[in-house]
C-alpha cells in the first residue's frame, strides 16, 4: 500500500485498550486531527500494522487509526 494515496474514510485516535470510542475519538476525514493520525502513521511506518481496511499504530500509550474502506466512513 502506498502510504501517499490512502484515502481516508475515518480516522481514531486514543489511548490504549478499547477503540470503540470511550478511550479516544474518531474523526472526519476532512479534519485537520485524521490529517495528523495519518502522518504520524507515516513518520512511524515501520511500526504501524498495514492492511487492507486500516493502517494502525500503537505509540506511545496511544492508538492510532486509520480506516482506508469506505464501510468505516460511518464510525
Amino acid at each position: 500500500m502506498n502510504l501517499d494515496e490512502v484515502k481516508v474514510y475515518s480516522a481514531y485516535k486514543g489511548r490504549q485498550g478499547c477503540m470503540c470510542g470511550c478511550l479516544g475519538k474518531y474523526y472526519k476525514p476532512e479534519s485537520k486531527m485524521a490529517s495528523k493520525i495519518l502522518q504520524t502513521i507515516k513518520d512511524n511506518f515501520q511500526q504501524a500494522e498495514i492492511d487492507d481496511d486500516f493502517l494502525f499504530l500503537e505509540l506511545d500509550g496511544k492508538y492510532f487509526a486509520v480506516y482506508t474502506n469506505p464501510s468505516y466512513s460511518e464510525m
